[in-house]
């Protein structure tokens, strides 16, 4: 479930990423780059051993190739139509501001005054997001952004950045700005040496015997003083609170023993039998960055783990940036990141089905047939592609992640995660070589995020809002000396945010095709959403529009038995989802005005 972490994570970015590439594709006018390559590359990249991390290294090389192949036709198109839709003359291009190198060749330019960056949202509702920029220095004041709201400050770049990449830039941009659902913002960086305006978060000294207090609009949270360790967390709605602890450790993989000759490898998942995890050294406060929008807590245990909390004033979750890497190779290991909370959890809890309905999972237990657990860590781990949780009578702590990693809860109020693994031996299911991945001459870094969310249970099910705003990533583009002629209009307008488009994309030449997904689930309170076609999606729509079956290769009648049933609450262009329904429909293709 975590083999190969940054393939994983690059492959759960591509998706998000081509989503926004097929809508540009749509908006736009045809040119001659297409979102064809992104698409077969990531049809690709769901066989069985390729996002699994299950193949050889130089066919997962491969798989990382194509899709930056496609992911270069895809920045040309959207660059290309963005560039007609907002009437640029100046080119525009792409910062892969996601990666985890902290470097741009547009940013990084230190001959030029000023930088226009054009935002796209390929969420279908608005979002409020904090785009972070690599820059050659803080010397620049924003200007002329599209929403008044927005703001700008600085931070240094982490120090792991530079053993990523030595070239990395030294200061990133921290932007605040709103961004329309389907649609775009705009904002400028142009150079001034004045003072006045620069804010730039600096490392504050904290007296090692007190907390730092950190309080955003929906939480209060407390970090130890002397190791920046994230010790209570407190949701302001409720006014519950909760004890928490996260600590970075590693499970020493087996090599055959007496019981099993059975290794740890790509495949499997075997710790040392009868060994628990180990503490990956002590956790050491690096710095505290306190800021009007954004609050920084840095974190080291030893030379090769890192840790970075965000609490961000306007958002119920708090961030946590992972790195870890190069992991040493004294012996195999696999490293994970254990929260401990004193929720009473007991033996249960959820992960989701790829992202969609959360199931249940009990200790030592299956709910088909008599278990004969011989692997207790091992044996208890399930995948989570995209969220777990644990509950009590009265509230739940859940992680998002950013990939699919694998995971469990061992103990009542724990969750763990495993964020990367390596080992010198092969696990004899078909690899046929050890999972020891390196890059430039050592063992690979790789770097994730966690989102934290804590309520009661009556807020649980915003967990589903949360995670889409983690799936769905905005897209920039980014010129030098760009002026830009009109901003464009959403492509859509959709202010439910239980209501998500998941498909809105060209089908052929003459008709597009779109999807609507109720997010909730009913126990998490979703209840039926009625969607008027017609208001949502404006010029695209067409009158004669069909629904066909989820795949969208069929009518809707040769896939519901009861068709009467199916649409019974229907009305003209008005449709209703029932809690976690998708639907598909078909329209002509228009050209929008």
């Amino acid at each position: 479930f975590t083999s190969r972490p940054t393939l994983k994570g690059y492959i759960r970015s591509m998706n998000s990423f081509l989503q926004a590439c097929k809508h540009i594709e749509l908006m736009a006018p045809a040119t001659s780059y297409t979102s064809e390559l992104l698409r077969l590359a990531m049809g690709v990249a769901q066989h069985h051993d390729a996002v699994t991390g299950t193949s050889k290294q130089h066919v997962a090389d491969d798989y990382a190739e194509r899709l930056a192949i496609g992911q270069t036709q895809c920045e040309n198109l959207i660059n290309t139509g963005i560039k007609h839709l907002t009437g640029s003359v100046n080119d525009l291009y792409s910062c892969r501001l996601a990666a985890n190198e902290s470097t741009c060749h547009i940013t990084g330019d230190t001959t030029k005054s000023i930088f226009t960056f054009i935002v796209y949202n390929p969420r279908s509702t608005a979002k409020d997001i904090y785009l972070r920029i690599p820059m050659s220095s803080s010397a620049y004041r924003l200007v002329n952004p599209s929403d008044p709201t927005a703001f700008v400050s600085y931070i240094p770049t982490h120090y792991t950045s530079y053993q990523i990449n030595p070239k990395a830039l030294p200061i990133e941009a921290i932007v605040h700005l709103k961004v329309p659902g389907m649609g775009f913002t705009t904002f400028q960086l142009k150079k001034d040496f004045g003072v006045d305006y620069r804010i730039v978060l600096k490392s504050i000294p904290v007296v090692k015997t007190e907390n730092i207090r950190i309080e955003s609009e929906s939480l209060i949270v407390y970090f130890d003083g002397e190791s920046g360790s994230l010790k209570q967390v407190v949701d302001k709605k409720s006014q519950k609170t909760l004890r928490i602890s996260a600590k970075f450790m590693n499970y020493r993989s087996n090599v055959g023993d007496k019981l099993d000759r059975q290794t740890s490898g790509a495949y499997i998942f075997r710790p040392v039998y009868g060994t628990v995890a180990q503490d990956i050294d002590r956790p050491i406060l690096k710095n505290y960055l306190p800021g009007e929008f954004v609050t920084e807590v840095w974190q080291s245990f030893g030379d090769w783990v890192n840790l970075v909390y965000r609490v961000y004033v306007n958002k119920p979750y708090i961030e946590v940036e992972w790195t870890v890497g190069p992991i040493p190779m004294d012996h195999g290991r696999e490293v994970i990141l254990r929260y401990s909370t004193d929720l009473d959890s007991g033996k249960t809890f959820y992960t989701d089905s790829n992202g969609r309905e959360m199931l249940r999972r009990v200790l030592d237990y299956q709910p088909t047939w008599s278990l004969n657990q011989t692997e207790p860590v091992a044996g208890n781990y399930y995948p989570v592609n995209s969220r777990i949780s644990i509950k009590d009578m009265e509230s739940h702590f859940t992680v998002l992640t950013d990939r699919s990693q694998g995971g469990s809860s061992l103990s009542s109020g724990q969750v763990e995660l495993m964020l990367h693994r390596r080992m010198y031996k092969d696990d004899f299911k078909g690899v046929g070589e050890p999972l020891n991945e390196t890059q430039f001459g050592h063992g690979l870094i790789t770097r994730g995020r966690h989102w934290l969310f804590y309520s009661d249970l009556d807020s649980y099910g915003d967990h589903r809002d949360i995670g889409l705003d983690l799936f769905y990533q905005p897209v920039v583009s980014v010129g030098s000396d760009v002026e830009v002629g009109k901003i464009p209009r959403s492509g859509i307008q959709n202010t439910n945010k239980d209501l998500n488009v998941v498909t809105f994309e060209r089908f052929d030449e003459t008709s597009l095709i779109v999807r609507l997904e109720n997010i909730r689930s009913k126990s998490e309170g979703g209840k039926m959403i009625s969607a008027d076609l017609k208001k949502i999606f404006g010029a695209y729509f067409s009158e004669n529009f069909k629904e066909l079956g989820l795949a969208g290769d069929r009518p809707i009648e040769k896939v519901v038995k009861d068709l009467k049933n199916h649409t019974k609450y229907d009305s003209g262009s008005i449709i209703v989802l029932k809690p976690l329904q998708i639907r598909t429909f078909i329209f002509n293709k228009k050209t929008a005005v």
